[in-house]
């Protein structure tokens, strides 16, 4: 089973969302979701979660607290879901993965956000 780990970044009532790329291979192609990707081989789902936000944005949090595990997907993917806090401007962020990088009100989240990252966000 593949291992994912995700990231909310929070700053009050608000969530960093990421505009995925428009490439049918991947996941969420052209949705708004989470910072996160593929646990490498041994890799602990808190330390791939690290990993992936430095890669995908240039930044790491001071620290991250685990929200849920969730399985999704056919074959099952099982993601680890993190959460952390984030004071910085979305322009701030050197974004290399997806399209954009933008600040979204949990209470007003934009129509094309993936169902998976919606039912999780519903959680917090």
């Amino acid at each position: 089973m593949q291992r994912v780990s995700k990231i909310v970044l929070r700053n009050s009532n608000s969530v960093l969302l990421q505009l995925r790329d428009t490439k049918p291979e991947i996941a969420n192609s052209g949705m708004w979701s989470l910072f996160g990707g593929v646990a490498e081989t041994g890799e602990r789902a808190q330390d791939a979660a690290l990993r992936e936000l430095q890669e995908e944005l240039g930044w790491q949090p001071a620290s991250l607290r685990f929200v849920d595990t969730i399985e999704q997907g056919s074959p099952p993917t099982l993601i680890s879901v993190f959460e952390a806090d984030c004071n910085l401007d979305a322009q701030k962020f050197l974004l290399t993965e997806g399209q954009a990088v933008q600040w979204f009100s949990l209470s007003k989240l934009p129509a094309n956000t993936a169902p998976w990252v919606v039912a999780v966000l519903e959680k917090l």
